[in-house]
């Protein structure tokens, strides 16, 4: 009989703790709008914290960059493959008008 009633004193008790507990963190929340720990864990491991928003912020502004630098760069390989092109278009030019010169110096001489 005393090992009955001592089950059921533990198991009451027991009862009774986790109601008062739940009491107490339900007038917590709605009272005093504080969050419980494990509401808090749960916050946290949903929202993204202030670093992980930083490192974000910080490898978009990188990647940005790098995308920036990249056109840029194609700008001015494209410039410089232009000038090359027109560089050579003009030495082209000359030889031709050389070739004419001499040309007619040869008429010119017979």
């Amino acid at each position: 009989m005393y090992t009955i009633l001592s089950e059921f004193y533990q198991s009451s008790l027991l009862f009774w703790c986790h109601l008062i507990h739940l009491l107490l963190q339900f007038i917590q929340t709605k009272c005093w709008n504080h969050t419980t720990q494990e509401e808090q864990e749960q916050k946290e491991l949903t929202e993204p914290c202030a670093v992980s928003k930083t490192m974000d912020a910080f490898v978009e502004e990188q990647q940005k960059r790098v995308q920036r630098k990249a056109q840029e760069y194609a700008k001015v390989e494209l410039l410089h493959r232009l000038l090359v092109q027109q560089q050579l278009q003009e030495l082209e030019q000359r030889r031709l008008i050389r070739l004419a010169l001499a040309r007619r110096r040869l008429d010119y001489s017979n």
